[in-house]
C-alpha cells in the first residue's frame, strides 16, 4: 500500500483497526479520522479535547501553528468511552512504542508498507474524493503550509468529472429537430 497512489478504502481501514492491538486501537482510529501527524496525536492532552463539541485542538503543530479537528462520529464514541478521568495525555504512549504494535497490526491485516503517517495521506485522499473538500480547505484542515504538499491529493475520478462534462454545451447531442440549429 503506497501512501498516495494506493490508500485504504474505508473497509480496508476498518480491517486494520480490527487487527490493532488494544493499546493503539483508538490511536489508529484517531489518525485515520483526523489526518493529524503521529506526534500531534501523541502530544494531545485531554484539555484540548471538547467531547461536547466533538472537537479537538492541535497546539504547536509541526508548522508552529494551531488548528482544530472535528471528531468523526466513530472517533467521538471511542474517545468518550476511554476509561479513566480524561486527564493528561489522550494517548500516553511513547512514540517508540507505537511502531512494534503497528507492524503487528499490519501483518495481521495483510497490509505491507503502511506507516502511521500514511493515515494522514489516507485522510487527505478521503477528504478530497469522498468529502469533496477543495485543496485550500484541505490545506487549512490538514495544517499544510505549502500548497505543493497538498496538490498531490488532487485526485480526480472520471465520475467526479461527469457533471462538468455534461454541463459543456458542445458535448450535448445535437437536437433531432434540424430546423432549430
Amino acid at each position: 500500500m503506497s501512501s498516495v497512489d494506493r490508500y485504504p478504502r474505508a473497509e480496508e481501514a476498518r480491517v486494520l483497526v480490527a487487527h490493532a492491538p488494544e493499546r493503539i486501537r483508538v490511536l489508529t482510529i484517531f489518525l485515520f479520522c483526523t489526518g493529524c501527524r503521529l506526534g500531534e496525536a501523541l502530544r494531545l492532552d485531554w484539555n484540548e479535547v471538547d467531547l461536547n463539541r466533538r472537537h479537538c485542538a492541535f497546539l504547536n503543530t509541526k508548522n508552529g501553528g494551531h488548528r482544530g479537528a472535528i471528531l468523526a462520529e466513530w472517533l467521538f464514541v471511542e474517545l468518550a468511552n476511554v476509561p479513566g478521568e480524561h486527564k493528561g495525555l489522550v494517548f500516553p504512549i511513547p512514540r517508540s512504542s507505537v511502531y512494534y504494535p503497528w507492524a503487528k497490526m499490519c501483518r495481521a491485516a495483510g497490509v505491507t508498507d503502511f506507516t502511521p503517517h500514511d493515515c494522514r495521506h489516507s485522510w487527505a485522499t478521503w477528504m478530497r474524493m469522498e468529502g469533496k473538500v477543495d485543496l485550500q480547505a484541505l490545506m487549512n484542515f490538514g495544517g499544510w503550509d505549502d500548497p505543493k504538499s497538498v496538490i498531490r491529493y488532487n485526485h480526480v475520478h472520471s465520475d467526479e468529472m461527469k457533471p462538468a462534462i455534461d454541463a459543456i454545451t458542445f458535448g450535448k447531442a445535437p437536437s433531432k429537430d434540424r430546423n432549430s440549429a
